[in-house]
């Protein structure tokens, strides 16, 4: 996903083991069910339709300092990241913070 651009995933909820991967891979993750419903219900018609939901030009504004996304003029809550998945996004992932952890 990285490798396409895509900064970050957005998801109702994640297992331990797929968050533990991503922030491993220096890859952030949110968990926000509010948001996840809120597009769901909006872009319901098109999902029964079976038509494709990205929208192009559509944006969510994320601010790390109040946990909060911004979708549409509407703010919703998440569980700010602790300071380990911090440090691992930070460092780009485990592998650079052991590299750089250990001077190289």
């Amino acid at each position: 996903m990285q490798a396409k651009g895509i900064q970050l995933v957005i998801a109702g909820s994640f297992s331990q083991t797929y968050l533990r991967n991503a922030y491993n891979n220096g890859f952030i993750c949110i968990e926000c069910p509010a948001l996840v419903d809120a597009v769901t219900e909006q872009l319901n018609d098109k999902i029964d339709a079976g038509l494709l939901t990205v929208i192009p030009g559509d944006e969510i504004e994320i601010d790390y300092t109040t946990s909060k996304a911004t979708y549409r003029g509407q703010e919703y809550g998440f569980p700010a990241l602790g300071s380990v998945p911090q440090s691992l996004v930070v460092a780009g992932g485990i592998e650079n913070l052991v590299r750089k952890k250990l001077g190289g």
